[in-house]
């Protein structure tokens, strides 16, 4: 007789618990076909919104790859420009060193001239 008494209880329980989780089984269900109808709607916009990303990605690297040639051409560029404005530095700087250098002997024995002529008018 216990055992009767415990199947009709484990019997029971098991309607109670089926019971309560009737409703709660009910909500996930109806929760999980509605996010899969919304990944149904959302795929083919998914799709497209990856093939726009990759293509966007894809020009931006076509636009780096233009820059980055850019900035070499640049910098050729700029190391030509200091190499022209060295030479053109040196082919003046060293003539004008030269007449620099015959002006200041001139004009030290200019005045190496007017001493001597003064000390003999000096002297005299």
């Amino acid at each position: 007789m216990a055992l009767k008494v415990l199947e009709i209880t484990a019997t029971a329980a098991l309607v109670i618990i089926v019971l309560f989780l009737r409703p709660i089984m009910l909500r996930l269900s109806k929760t999980l076909k509605h996010a899969d109808k919304m990944m149904q709607e959302t795929r083919p916009g998914a799709v497209t919104v990856l093939k726009k990303a990759g293509e966007t990605v894809d020009t931006v690297n076509k636009q780096l790859e233009t820059i980055e040639d850019i900035t070499t051409d640049t910098e050729q560029l700029l190391g030509k420009a200091k190499a022209s404005a060295a030479a053109l530095e040196k082919a003046l700087t060293s003539p004008m060193a030269k007449a620099g250098a015959a002006a200041a002997g001139a004009t030290a024995t200019g005045f190496a001239v007017k001493k001597r002529i003064s000390k003999k008018l000096k002297g005299r």
